[in-house]
């Protein structure tokens, strides 16, 4: 669903139990040969962006779920999926991300999804962070999510890749020896320019590294304007019953 809008796609499909393809093709190349097949390098990787667009009337509803927020609204997402190869360098411990919550102005909503929401239950933690988990089902919900966030801080998982390509701001934390695709240095990266790297120093050292975040965060959040609170027209009421049944 997430895809749908996305310029240059005209069919999505899927593979059946057999993997044999639903649709003729004249050509077919899989996803990641592509930067090899055009040749491509740094300086000639396409930046067109956004290329993912969430959907208006998602977003609109959104809009009134989170109207009442004159903040700066900051989503979160401090772990991947739990079978990557590399996940225990990769994801971190929702206290780094929780130091956060104590900047004035900034409201956490965690767009987390999988068996670490869990950590959000736990008494310490109640209030620090609007959870979001039953609300969103797939990454066309997160989309809708994310624009109207003013900001996403995650580690290195899809949440990252998203926000890039929908171009909104976004902070990825990163591990001492991050994938590929962050590259080797800096705090940009050539795919996403919305996108800033935040890069531990040491092995493990998330401390240091969370403590150059709050700085940072600390900063927008005293440059933040304000919202208007604008009462919301009953057309664009949100209730999660009407939008279960619009989904399907």
């Amino acid at each position: 669903r997430i895809l749908l809008r996305t310029p240059g796609i005209d069919v999505i499909t899927e593979r059946t139990a057999d993997s044999q393809p639903l649709v003729d093709f004249d050509l077919h190349a899989p996803l990641l040969e592509l930067p090899r097949l055009f040749d491509s390098d740094l300086a000639t990787l396409p930046k067109q962006v956004p290329y993912i667009y969430p959907e208006p009337w998602l977003v609109e509803r959104w809009a009134a779920r989170l109207a009442q927020d004159a903040g700066l609204r900051v989503g979160i997402v401090w772990a991947g999926r739990p079978t990557h190869e590399d996940d225990k360098n990769r994801s971190c411990s929702l206290d780094h991300f929780l130091s956060l919550s104590t900047i004035p102005g900034v409201t956490l909503y965690s767009i987390q999804k999988g068996p670490t929401v869990q950590e959000l239950a736990l008494p310490e933690n109640a209030g620090r962070v609007v959870d979001l988990d039953a609300e969103i089902d797939d990454f066309a919900d997160t989309a809708a999510v994310i624009a109207n966030l003013d900001l996403v801080i995650c580690v290195d998982t899809s949440v990252a890749h998203l926000a890039g390509a929908m171009n909104v701001p976004v902070w990825v934390v990163l591990p001492f020896a991050p994938d590929w695709r962050w590259l080797a240095t800096g705090d940009g990266n050539p795919w996403y320019p919305s996108l800033r790297l935040f890069r531990q120093q040491a092995t493990g050292d998330w401390e240091a590294l969370f403590s150059r975040v709050h700085a940072a965060l600390s900063d927008l959040a005293a440059h933040h304007p304000q919202r208007a609170i604008q009462p919301i027209p009953p057309s664009l009421s949100y209730d999660p019953e009407c939008i279960a049944a619009l989904r399907q």
